[in-house]
């Protein structure tokens, strides 16, 4: 089956491309290290596209930065509810701690 891509599409592609290629280049260095021009080339679009969706590398970097902080903060959340849950039904221990000390860890790692 053929199908053309909506313009929409190609946007989010790219935006997300960006962004990806933003988590990765500045987790492995500093926003200081990193070029608009190597995140272009790494994520195969045009300079201009980082400008256009972002306006800076200070502004991309608050992206990545808020989309990781929103990320735990939905993990963090479902750890919550999971634990209430848990507590409603098990009467605590030391085990029962350490085990969901354990999960929340392994959950925000």
């Amino acid at each position: 089956m053929f199908k053309i891509p909506s313009k929409a599409k190609t946007i989010n592609q790219s935006k997300a491309k960006i962004l990806e290629t933003a988590y990765r280049l500045f987790g492995e260095r500093s926003p200081e290290d990193v070029s608009i021009r190597e995140l272009a080339k790494e994520a195969g679009v045009n300079i201009a596209s980082i400008h256009y969706y972002y306006g800076s590398k200070e502004a991309l970097y608050l992206a990545v930065v808020t989309n990781i902080t929103e990320l735990m903060a939905e993990k963090y959340s479902a750890f919550t509810l999971a634990y209430e849950t848990a507590l409603k039904t098990s009467i605590p221990s030391d085990a029962f701690y350490i085990m969901w000390v354990k999960y929340l860890i392994e959950t925000l790692a």
